[in-house]
């Protein structure tokens, strides 16, 4: 399982939040789209709401990252791609974007030989299983998208085309497409460490988010 739900067993997750954030500017559109001002308006009001809730308690000025927070409001400090889901959704202010863009392309922590692992490479509960360090290809779309959207365009494309190319690699060599994938490129999926919790062993196969995620990307690049 992720390391993260380890620390404790209730939390306010940056991942959700950044995912509601993402809906309420959504359906903020629809909206205009449907020439309903009012109701685009609320919707509108409440990303904005919550876009500050999530920068005043999921914000580490220190450590210029998202992080987890715990019922009792502590920050959980750990770098994985949840805390990057805030891109996406157009959270950060320029200098968080910078900051995050920074963590991302750093060879220590997310720019690893196959970008990016869901824990970083410097977090001491790193590895390879499920959420623990493998990478996921769908959450690679989501932070490409958000480089994009704060104008990253060099590294969205970098992230991109190495998102498709161990796609590729992998299914050239297993003829699969599979859920998640090794961050340092040396072991195949399915040799991966399955879930313990479920006594699953390896990546799942035939992956259709990752099919639809490499389908997206080739279109977009």
């Amino acid at each position: 399982g992720a390391p993260r739900f380890a620390k404790t067993k209730r939390m306010d997750a940056i991942d959700l939040a950044s995912y509601l954030a993402m809906e309420f500017e959504a359906l903020s559109s629809l909206m205009d789209s449907l020439d309903r001002p009012e109701e685009s308006m609320q919707w509108q009001e409440r990303y904005d709401r919550l876009r500050e809730r999530i920068n005043d308690h999921h914000w580490d000025f220190e450590d210029g990252c998202y992080y987890d927070v715990d019922s009792h409001g502590h920050q959980l400090p750990m770098k994985t791609t949840a805390g990057l889901m805030a891109l996406a959704a157009g959270v950060p202010d320029r200098d968080q974007a910078e900051a995050l863009r920074l963590h991302i392309t750093h060879a220590r922590e997310f720019w690893s030989p196959f970008p990016l692992p869901s824990v970083a490479q410097d977090e001491i509960d790193h590895g390879k299983s499920p959420w623990g360090g493998t990478v996921h290809p769908w959450a690679n779309h989501l932070v490409y998208h958000g480089l994009r959207r704060y104008g990253f365009y060099e590294e969205a494309n970098q992230l991109g085309r190495r998102t498709l190319g161990e796609i590729a690699h992998v299914y050239a060599r297993t003829g699969c497409l599979y859920d998640r994938y090794d961050a340092s490129g040396e072991c195949l999926p399915a040799d991966l460490p399955g879930d313990n919790d479920f006594g699953e062993t390896g990546a799942q196969p035939d992956a259709p988010i990752t099919a639809a995620i490499y389908i997206a990307l080739t279109h977009e690049l």
